[in-house]
C-alpha cells in the first residue's frame, strides 16, 4: 500500500474506518504503518473514515466531520483532499494486538449518544493544544505508539508539549484519538519537521 502512494499523486490517504469494522479492526496499525513508511519520501497519509451503507442500519457506523466554510462540492473536495476532517467511528472490536485500543469493544451505532469532537486544535512551536467534547479519554500516537493518555472526561483543553517527550526528535508525526461513550474520533497526522 506504501508504494501506491507513494506511487500515484492522486492516492492521498487511506482508508481507517469502514462502516462496522468487522474485517478492518486493525486499520489504524495499518495508517501508523503507512505514514513511518511514506512520511520519510514526504508524503503524508490522509486518514479516511465512511459508511459504506448498503443498508439503513449502517449509516451511523463510521463517517467523517469536515471542518468547512461552506456547504458546497468544491469545498467537500478541498476539505477531502487537505484531510481537513475528523475520522469518527461508533463501532470498533477490541484491540489486543498492540496498546492503542480499544480495549474493550465500542458498539453505539445509532444509540443517539454524542459522539466524542475535537472543538479546536492549535499547533504552537513544539506544543500542540486540544479542546474535547463527548470525550472521556484522549491518547497521542507517534509512530504507532501511545505517548500519552490523558483523561479528558471534564472537558476543557489540553496540551502536548515535545520537547517533555523522551526520543520525540525521532517522531515523524503525532496525532490525537478521542475515546468516549460515544465512539472514537482520529485527529489527522501532524507531520513533524526535524
Amino acid at each position: 500500500f506504501g508504494d501506491i502512494i507513494l506511487k500515484y499523486d492522486s492516492c492521498l490517504g487511506t482508508e481507517v474506518f469502514n462502516e462496522r469494522n468487522g474485517t478492518t479492526g486493525y486499520d489504524r496499525i495499518l495508517w501508523d504503518n503507512l505514514l513511518m513508511y511514506c512520511l520519510p519520501y514526504g508524503k503524508n497519509v490522509i486518514g479516511y473514515s465512511n459508511t459504506d451503507a448498503h443498508w439503513t442500519s449502517t449509516v451511523d457506523s463510521s463517517f467523517s466531520v469536515f471542518m468547512m466554510e461552506e456547504n458546497t462540492s468544491d469545498e467537500i473536495k478541498e476539505t477531502m483532499q487537505t484531510g481537513a476532517f475528523f475520522a469518527v467511528t461508533r463501532r470498533l472490536r477490541e484491540n489486543t494486538l498492540n496498546e492503542i485500543g480499544p480495549y474493550a469493544e465500542i458498539d453505539c451505532v445509532d444509540s443517539g449518544i454524542p459522539y466524542p469532537m475535537f472543538t479546536n486544535i492549535a499547533v504552537e512551536g513544539h506544543s500542540v493544544s486540544v479542546s474535547t467534547t463527548d470525550s472521556t479519554m484522549l491518547q497521542w500516537i507517534a509512530n504507532g505508539k501511545v505517548i500519552k493518555t490523558v483523561d479528558v472526561s471534564n472537558g476543557g483543553s489540553y496540551t502536548l508539549n515535545l520537547d517533555e517527550i523522551v526520543g520525540a526528535e525521532n517522531f515523524a508525526y503525532i496525532r490525537a484519538e478521542l475515546f468516549g461513550d460515544g465512539g472514537l474520533c482520529c485527529s489527522q497526522a501532524f507531520t513533524l519537521d526535524k
